[in-house]
């Protein structure tokens, strides 16, 4: 059986599994080109096949969320979609688990408004007790914006004010309804919950 033909059941087995997968047989393109076209897109998961892979009866697999030969490894095709389905919730998971811990390290919980800009300029989100009035809101917008006075951590970093972002159903303590105030200096309200804020990008 001609390797085309080969890579064309490949596709299939996948296929039969409720997989999407493409079988790239384009010509005129080197593999360098192909494997760089299909990152661009995002596909997760590239799958090599070529004689020495024929031979072994296997496939090469090509992870998009790990570079060079740490994201390489070798699935055979009798366990072809097993082990794509296997890999493919790995993947999910590892991204969905890096990207979890990002968004924890630059969300801070901040209690006094002299922490607040400092913090957003350093890329963080964050976390405050808020009186969730429209009017304070737009406040802490215009007096967050970055001025020329500020220390830049990043030229490109959004210099515009922050707006809310939700209000968080898992709350953490530290607002007491009726005693805690808003974090905005200028607000006479007292703090409903806290409230995320952040600039946008």
């Amino acid at each position: 059986m001609s390797l085309h033909k080969q890579v064309d059941a490949l596709e299939e087995i996948l296929k039969a599994e409720d997989i999407r997968a493409e079988a790239d047989k384009r010509e005129g393109h080197s593999p360098g080109w192909k494997f760089n076209d299909w990152e661009m897109r995002g596909v997760p998961l590239r799958l090599e096949f070529g004689p020495k892979d024929s031979a072994a009866h296997c496939v090469t697999t090509s992870r998009r969320d790990i570079e060079g030969n740490e994201g390489k490894g070798t699935i055979q095709i009798t366990e072809l979609a097993a082990g794509v389905k296997s890999l493919l919730s790995s993947i999910q998971k590892d991204l969905y688990s890096r990207a979890e811990q990002v968004f924890k390290d630059h969300t801070k919980k901040i209690t006094s408004w002299d922490d607040f800009v400092p913090a957003l300029n350093d890329k963080n989100v964050c976390l405050m007790p808020h009186c969730l009035t429209e009017e304070c809101e737009d406040e802490i917008k215009e007096m967050s914006a970055r001025t020329d006075s500020d220390e830049v951590i990043d030229e490109k970093a959004p210099a515009m004010g922050a707006k809310s972002l939700c209000i968080p159903f898992d709350q953490p303590e530290g607002v007491v309804k009726g005693e805690t105030k808003c974090t905005n200096p200028n607000c006479k309200n007292l703090a409903e919950s806290f409230c995320l804020f952040g600039r946008s990008y």
